[in-house]
C-alpha cells in the first residue's frame, strides 16, 4: 500500500476571496504481487475525499472566467500485470 497527499493552493485574489482555494488530494494504491512477482494486481485511487472540482475560475484583464470541464477528477483504476522472462537460447 502507498499513498500521497498534495494541496493544491491557489491565493492572490483580494478583490474577490472565493477565487483562492485550497484542495487536497489523497491518492492510494494497493498492490499485490503473487507467482514469484510475476503477476501484480494493483488498484490505484485518484482524488479519494472528492475535492477537485470541473470548474476553473479565472482572471485577466478583460474579466472573469469561469470554465467548465468534462472530466472525471476522483476514480479508481485496477491494473494486472504480469511480466513474461524468457531467456535467450545460448549459441
Amino acid at each position: 500500500m502507498s499513498t500521497n497527499f498534495t494541496i493544491f493552493s491557489r491565493r492572490g485574489y483580494d478583490d474577490d476571496p472565493s477565487l483562492n482555494s485550497d484542495d487536497v488530494v489523497w491518492n492510494m494504491r494497493l498492490e499485490r504481487s503473487v507467482l514469484n512477482g510475476n503477476l501484480t494486481f494493483a488498484v490505484d485511487g485518484f482524488d479519494i475525499l472528492h475535492n477537485l472540482s470541473k470548474v476553473t475560475r479565472t482572471v485577466n484583464a478583460q474579466g472573469r472566467i469561469e470554465s467548465y470541464s468534462n472530466v472525471l477528477p476522483s476514480y479508481f483504476m485496477a491494473h494486472v500485470i504480469y511480466k513474461l522472462n524468457i531467456k535467450p537460447k545460448k549459441k
